[in-house]
């Protein structure tokens, strides 16, 4: 702060900004919320707190995804079809587990649940990071005059996967 208010150049601002952003701590720090959005975990979760070996390269990806300053439509098409556009791309394939580092049952003797539960899940954190609309409606009916409801859901999960 000293060098800051003891510069009086004109951009004396800019050089602070430039420095603040070169900072690997710059990914680090916003990283920790777009984890947040995503629901990042080292585990699965709940009573099934198993530990996820390799959930970390996700993490990885968006701390560097952001001190690249990556454009953010690239950012969030990466994770939405990131293993359609770009199959070749390492990074891309990796943004793609933005779909599946939520709570997870992989110990769960119901399957059929655990991959509603997984659509579910995916549908919900899609529609509130990226459409800023809270989709968990798929268990209550909607009041009236309330838009969404159980087929509102059951639309948007069309584009996450098939049901069984």
């Amino acid at each position: 702060m000293d060098a800051f208010f003891a510069d009086t150049s004109p951009d004396a601002w800019a050089k602070v900004v430039d420095r603040l952003l070169a900072s690997p701590h710059y990914g680090e720090g916003w990283g920790r919320h777009w984890l947040d959005l995503a629901r990042y975990a080292d585990t699965e979760g709940f009573e099934h707190d198993v530990t996820r070996p390799n959930v970390w390269r996700y993490r990885d990806y968006a701390v560097r995804s952001l001190n690249a300053d990556k454009p953010y439509d690239r950012f969030v098409r990466e994770q939405i079809a990131g293993d359609e556009l770009w199959p070749t791309n390492p990074d891309a394939l990796i943004a793609m587990g933005f779909n599946i580092i939520g709570p997870d049952m992989t110990d769960s003797s119901d399957q059929i649940q655990r991959r509603l539960n997984t659509l579910n899940d995916i549908t919900d954190a899609t529609a509130s990071v990226f459409l800023d609309q809270f989709c968990a409606c798929g268990a209550t009916p909607p009041q009236r005059g309330e838009a969404g409801g159980r087929n509102d859901k059951l639309q948007k999960q069309f584009y996450t996967g098939p049901t069984p």
